[in-house]
């Protein structure tokens, strides 16, 4: 059960102050937000860039909640194979040989958007130092006495 379906469902985006609603269907895994016009949710505020975010979804809390099937997400997936095994002498069962074989793609996959994000988040800590923005929280302080 590695297929997902397209899910409906309405973003909402307050952009320049005034909230942007878009009816749209969650088929590509993703929504891209920003001015450049082939976005899931083309924006039109300048403060805004061109590909100004990017979100990923993965699971389906509403429907989890209905007790609806979902697809297992990545850390579903990590979980069941950690959890069944960690106690357990007995062989890795196929099911359990699957979720891996699954969690390992599906995690070969992240690993260079989180890196990449990480990148980002990176710059954006070194732009606002040089810059000589206060002190936020997370950011780590260069400390010049």
């Amino acid at each position: 059960m590695d297929d997902q379906r397209p899910t409906p469902g309405l973003i909402t985006v307050f952009s320049a102050g005034e909230p942007v609603y878009q009816l749209t269907t969650f088929d590509r895994g993703a929504i891209e937000l920003g001015r450049d016009p082939t976005s899931t949710l083309p924006l039109s505020d300048p403060g805004v860039s061109r590909h100004h975010a990017r979100v990923e979804l993965s699971g389906d809390n509403v429907l989890e909640s209905a007790q609806e099937p979902t697809p297992p997400t990545l850390l579903d997936r990590i979980q069941r194979v950690v959890g069944n095994t960690w106690s357990n002498t007995q062989a890795p069962t196929a099911t359990h040989r699957r979720n891996y074989e699954i969690a390992s793609r599906q995690l070969s996959e992240f690993l260079p958007k989180l890196k990449a994000a990480a990148d980002e988040l990176r710059k954006l800590e070194e732009d606002a130092e040089a810059a000589g923005a206060p002190w936020t929280p997370g950011r780590i302080p260069v400390w010049k006495p």
